[in-house]
């Protein structure tokens, strides 16, 4: 399992989008959170 917020610059494309990767999940989540809280922020 892959996990890494800047990829981009620290590992390989073949890593980033093996199938061992879970960085777009982490990053979908990562955006579920900042929504969330945001929206306690406003409210």
């Amino acid at each position: 399992m892959f996990l890494g917020n800047l990829v981009r610059f620290l590992v390989t494309k073949e890593v980033a989008h093996g199938k061992q990767s879970v960085i777009f999940d982490e990053a979908e989540n990562r955006l579920w959170a900042q929504m969330a809280i945001l929206k306690w922020i406003f409210e």
